[in-house]
């Protein structure tokens, strides 16, 4: 229901995605598939929602220009407005479903999925983000969390298949695929092997369209090589950006967590190895933009819900996150805003610290059991 009250407003990500899912449906219409030279790193998510304005288009009303229904609540933008917000409901919805049982998994306890769920589902963040601002991020977050599950339950050509999708509907979790791939071999390499070629098969199978698409290997090839620097949200996201002074923190923190978790991690699993690549990623962020933690909300809420144990840390970090940046309404407070950017970081940066605690548990006992802390201190 709230879809259908909130309307399409200019500039936001609903906005956008409409625009590109427009362009990639006229590419169709004329026989063209859509490329990656002409929509970079939004290529996967425009044709994804190409088939929901084609829809629209379809629907015996008015069909005016997308600029001539912002902020309107006439029939066609009505029914435009709830067709292309109707993936993200569904993906809420599912994303909700997969954490529930991710959980329930995890701890055999239906109650606790259910604690999971409603921490995902009714988190005002998350509604906010997704629903009023039309965040499509849930899709692909979905998608991973399907990823996760799979990982969880060992069936890793799954796993891998699901994670290359996410990839490329938004590239960050193409950076997960070192940590899936330890787990995977953790279990066996045949398991190591089928996440391989389950995950490079579809990219390779992705390539090989765009190469038809357009007839030129070395173009596509350098095209989807120029992706990830062609976006200026997505270089200083990925602190990849050579003026960025996070240059080389977020691939240092990377390496470093995948050293701990090989070196040291025994007691904790995939799902708690992805908890900790996503808040590498929120930390080392300085794009500012808000959204991108809803990657990480299902998660925590999951962690949460683990052991019921953490209350006043996940409720702290959501309002974190709720002021920094502000959302619509919170903007008064603007003079705090370095604060709450502090608090958001800081406790971005106590989750990686607990989960890496909890991780290496076992070595912890072990040096104190062994005596090698009081040789230490000695």
């Amino acid at each position: 229901m709230t879809a259908l009250f909130t309307q399409i407003v200019r500039g936001s990500d609903l906005f956008n995605w409409i625009t590109g899912a427009s362009l990639v449906l006229a590419d169709l219409e004329s026989g063209r598939l859509p490329s990656v030279p002409s929509y970079g790193a939004y290529t996967g998510i425009y044709t994804l929602l190409a088939p929901f304005y084609w829809l629209w288009s379809i629907l015996p009303i008015q069909h005016p220009p997308l600029n001539a229904m912002i902020e309107s609540n006439s029939p066609s933008a009505v029914s435009l407005n709830f067709l292309m917000r109707f993936p993200i409901l569904l993906f809420d919805l599912l994303a909700g479903f997969l954490i529930y049982h991710l959980v329930r998994l995890k701890t055999g306890s239906s109650r606790k999925g259910g604690v999971a769920f409603c921490g995902w589902y009714l988190n005002p963040y998350n509604i906010y983000w997704t629903i009023y601002w039309g965040g499509y991020d849930v899709i692909p977050t979905a998608i991973l969390i399907l990823a996760v599950l799979f990982g969880e339950r060992k069936q890793w050509a799954y796993s891998g298949l699901f994670l290359s999708i996410a990839g490329m509907l938004r590239l960050f979790p193409f950076l997960a695929i070192p940590f899936f791939l330890l787990y995977a071999i953790r279990d066996n390499i045949r398991s190591a092997l089928r996440f391989c070629l389950s995950s490079f098969l579809l990219l390779v199978a992705a390539f090989l369209a765009q190469v038809y698409v357009t007839g030129s290997y070395q173009t596509v090839l350098l095209q989807m090589i120029a992706v990830p620097m062609k976006q200026d949200w997505l270089v200083h996201f990925y602190g990849f950006a050579l003026a960025n002074t996070l240059f080389k923190l977020t691939p240092f923190l990377l390496l470093t967590q995948l050293y701990l978790t090989n070196r040291y991690w025994r007691t904790s699993s995939l799902m708690h190895l992805t908890t900790a690549f996503l808040l590498i990623l929120m930390m080392t962020s300085v794009s500012g933009i808000s959204y991108h933690f809803i990657w990480v909300t299902p998660f925590l809420a999951a962690y949460y819900a683990l052991d019921l144990n953490g209350l006043g840390l996940l409720a702290l970090t959501f309002l974190s996150a709720c002021l920094y940046p502000p959302l619509v309404g919170l903007n008064e407070i603007e003079v705090f805003r370095p604060l709450f950017a502090g608090c958001l970081y800081g406790l971005e940066a106590a989750y990686l610290l607990k989960l890496n605690l909890e991780g290496s548990q076992l070595h912890i006992l072990r040096f104190f059991k062994t005596g090698l802390f009081t040789k230490a201190l000695d």
